[in-house]
């Protein structure tokens, strides 16, 4: 019972610190008061990525490195996570990802965080694209999370074991790839990830999108996966 119970803490403590590095990093790639030069899409997009990199090569062996309350919905669906459990890291992810944007805050003085920054906006807040309709928004944002909770039930598959130490590389790549490319839609693809600046700023414009779209893609993605391609895995194996 007690081991149990150490192991909850584990996980817990696992996923605050992920969410807190991956908040305090990831944010402070926008950060322009220092050199009064704005940021490029490009430079932000691998900042985020290499960060999320690094977390799963620290935590993956402790919690998963789910970081993303999207990719603990998948392995509710994957039989992975337990939905009483799945609890337990959406707590700790919130709470990291507000400590860690609080932390950046904190130490970062008051006027270089917020160079630039247009209040109504905010500071790494994440704002729908205001040439889209909710509507448009709201399905960006589930087929984003949707290729990426794709990418986890590859990553899951038994049949990709044989290649578990390019997992970090793949996951990278694959954030800078949909920031690029969909980043000008005001993409998050994590709800916490959207929910710390939403907090800290006071600009919560249509921020129910980064919840109901990407949960929504976490529990819709598995059962995809698993009735196209995993039918016959046992057969795959075998040979």
């Amino acid at each position: 019972m007690r081991l149990q119970l150490w192991n909850v803490v584990e996980i817990f403590l696992a996923e605050v610190f992920a969410s807190a590095f991956f908040m305090f990093f990831g944010c402070m790639s926008l950060i322009t008061g220092f050199s009064n030069k704005p940021i490029v899409p490009l430079e932000a997009g691998f900042a985020f990525a290499f960060v999320i990199s690094s977390i799963i090569v620290m935590f993956i062996h402790v919690s998963g490195a789910h970081l993303n309350p999207a990719i603990t919905a998948a392995t509710i669906m994957l039989g992975i996570v337990k939905p009483e459990m799945a609890l337990v890291y959406v707590m700790a992810d919130c709470l990291g990802a507000c400590l860690g944007y609080q932390l950046l805050t904190f130490i970062t003085p008051h006027d270089i965080v917020f160079h630039g920054v247009d209040k109504s906006f905010g500071f790494c807040t994440t704002v729908p694209n205001p040439l889209l309709s909710t509507m448009q928004s709201l399905f960006m944002e589930f087929f984003c999370t949707f290729f990426l909770v794709f990418m986890v039930c590859g990553a899951f598959d038994p049949r990709s074991n044989s290649q578990p130490d390019t997992l970090p590389i793949k996951f990278s790549f694959a954030i800078v790839g949909i920031v690029l490319t969909a980043g000008q839609y005001g993409v998050s693809m994590n709800p916490v990830r959207s929910l710390a600046p939403a907090i800290f700023n006071g600009v919560w414009t249509k921020h129910w999108i980064y919840w109901v779209g990407p949960i929504c893609a976490g529990f819709t993605a598995p059962p995809f996966y698993k009735a196209l391609f995993q039918r016959n895995s046992s057969k795959v194996e075998a040979k």
